[in-house]
């Protein structure tokens, strides 16, 4: 399980150096090929009439260029209602929104969303490559980092804070997921991936997890909802050994909600105890109080003790 969760760590760490790179997505496959000879002036040209022409066939328009008909029809005839998501998801996979097909979203297998140090968000896929590379031996070799950036594909998004993430469940074939520092008040899109293996939520501002009561796929690893505050885990219990409570990516930290419960049980008891303790200890000094003999001469009447000082 270790061995899972720092491989995993690894994956995390990537989307987060790649949240924090605003730089546009660039489609690796189409790069221009250098002949390996002498660089001429005519070589130049022709390398440069093929990048140029690459460029026009990949000239992504932003959301202010699109039509707000065409963009509105072509999300939700995909299932989307989310406009900037679906645009920021074509982008991402280097189409214009018309040109999106169920096959593009059917194969998205890792899905990440979060801001970057300008405030930016960007929004990551990756296909199914990604996540067999995340659980592959791979992870031990020294550039497995950057064999992991070329297969994830980044859009900036623009992200409106009271904005719906639902249609992140159209995304079904999901097996990883990652969303940090976005507020997430409907988890029901994670009922959507029945192949999940590791989702990982962080500062959402999540409380209430009772939508996930009956959620539990038979390949769940992990589901992390480091940084949330939640008081009521009940609907949770099911899966006790696969959530984690919190998650330390620095120093590799971890509370699964398992060993939470169980701190919390003992801090109730250890405080039952206590209090128990302290309730005990009153009771006997009351008692002692009315159990103490009292001063009486040899009539039965109280001794007055008051003539020793006079």
């Amino acid at each position: 399980m270790m061995r899972k969760i720092l491989t995993l760590a690894l994956c995390a760490l990537v989307v987060l150096s790649l949240v924090c790179c605003t730089e546009k997505k660039t489609v690796e496959n189409n790069d221009v090929e250098i002949k390996n000879e002498p660089a001429t002036d005519e070589t130049f040209d022709d390398n440069q009439k093929t990048e140029e022409k690459t460029k026009v066939e990949l000239d992504i328009k932003p959301l202010e260029e699109i039509d707000e008909q065409v963009l509105m029809a072509s999300a939700e005839k995909l299932g989307f209602k989310n406009k900037n998501l679906f645009h920021a998801f074509a982008n991402a996979i280097g189409k214009n929104p018309g040109e999106v097909t169920q096959e593009d979203v059917d194969k998205i297998h890792y899905v990440a969303l979060g801001p970057d140090d300008d405030e930016n968000y960007s929004l990551f896929v990756g296909y199914i490559d990604y996540v067999d590379m995340c659980f592959s031996d791979a992870a031990s070799e020294p550039d497995f980092m950057n064999e992991l950036n070329k297969l994830v594909m980044m859009s900036e998004i623009v992200y409106e804070k009271d904005s719906s993430l639902s249609d992140l469940g159209n995304f079904k074939n999901v097996e990883m997921f990652e969303i940090y520092d976005v507020a997430v008040d409907d988890l029901s899109f994670v009922k959507e991936y029945d192949s999940l293996a590791l989702g990982y939520f962080k500062n959402n501002g999540i409380t209430d997890v009772s939508v996930l009561a009956d959620y539990n796929p038979e390949s769940l690893i992990e589901l992390d909802f480091t940084g949330n505050d939640i008081e009521n885990w009940e609907p949770l219990m099911h899966i006790k050994d696969k959530v984690i409570v919190i998650y330390d990516m620095q120093s590799g930290f971890v509370i699964t909600l398992d060993s939470y419960l169980e701190q919390t049980q003992n801090s109730e008891n250890n405080s039952s105890e206590e209090k128990e303790a302290e309730t005990k200890t009153e009771v006997n000094a009351d008692k002692d109080d009315k159990d103490a003999p009292a001063f009486v001469d040899e009539n039965g009447n109280p001794v007055d003790f008051g003539s020793l000082f006079d």
